[in-house]
């Protein structure tokens, strides 16, 4: 079964699917033209033929490195013109301020999204994942980790879709919320082991949460341990830790939490039919 939370202190909106299940957490990222090291171009217009109608060049090299540094060192250094890829938030500043370079940003049709295992106790348990929902800070996601070239999102549209109804509402779920979700385990039998100071099951046996995040990407993982810190203000034991993207993306049930990401090639929403 798959949920959509957006939680707030009022409560929370569900979209259930019984395929699986996960609950948004989520920011858009923002593409970045100029951006992380995968594929360059470069032109070659040595032999120019003036006979010629409209801008073109002879050739296209494309050149692939895995160090974004470098990538962004040969750009600035006129060895490349263009990095077709996202770029690290870092970077920004430096390559805005040259002169010669040109950083175009523009929301992207996607976002992030934590998925849970719901086969997993007590992951399977609403109020567990209502708590995580309402303690997550979207805010701090979207403005420190990635340096205000993201935004918050509570709906499952991206809001560059013109279908996005993240505003319809009137109100937002984007801040940290501590009190009303501890009250909401405390309620629920997740009772707090005065020993060690974490929480325990409703039937009294101790647990842990590993989350997950590519180990390709260190805002990713600083993201999960956004997470991990919403759980340890819940007095849950809990461990970002990097995995690889690849396993990542397998179905498989060897896992507590994943932080992964939603793509979409045009604005058509057919695919939530699929998913109420």
């Amino acid at each position: 079964m798959m949920i959509h939370i957006h939680s707030g202190e009022g409560g929370s909106l569900l979209h259930k699917n019984r395929p699986k299940q996960f609950f948004l957490l989520a920011w858009i990222g923002f593409v970045l033209l100029i951006a992380q090291s995968l594929l360059f171009i470069e032109g070659d217009a040595d032999n120019v033929d003036i006979n010629r109608q409209g801008p073109y060049v002879d050739t296209v090299m494309y050149k692939i490195t895995e160090n974004q540094e470098d990538a962004i060192a040969a750009l600035q250094n006129g060895e490349i013109e263009i990095i077709l890829d996202s770029i690290d938030p870092q970077y920004l500043e430096e390559l805005e301020e040259s002169t010669n370079i040109d950083v175009v940003k523009t929301n992207r049709n996607s976002y992030g999204f934590f998925l849970f295992n719901y086969e997993r106790y007590p992951l399977n348990m609403t109020v567990l994942r209502r708590a995580a929902a309402f303690a997550f800070d979207k805010e701090k996601v979207a403005n420190e980790t990635w340096r205000g070239y993201a935004e918050p999102l509570d709906a499952p549209v991206p809001t560059m879709n013109p279908f996005s109804a993240e505003d319809d509402l009137g109100y937002h779920y984007y801040e940290a919320k501590i009190e009303y979700p501890n009250s909401l385990l405390d309620n629920a039998g997740f009772e707090i082991n005065e020993t060690n100071g974490y929480r325990e099951a409703p039937n009294g046996e101790p647990f842990d949460i590993w989350i997950d995040a590519s180990w390709d990407s260190d805002l990713q993982f600083a993201v999960a341990e956004t997470l991990e810190d919403a759980f340890k203000e819940l007095h849950i034991n809990a461990s970002a830790a990097q995995a690889d993207p690849y396993d990542m993306k397998c179905k498989t049930k060897y896992f507590d939490i994943r932080l992964l990401e939603n793509r979409f090639e045009d604005f058509t929403v057919d695919w939530l039919a699929s998913r109420l």
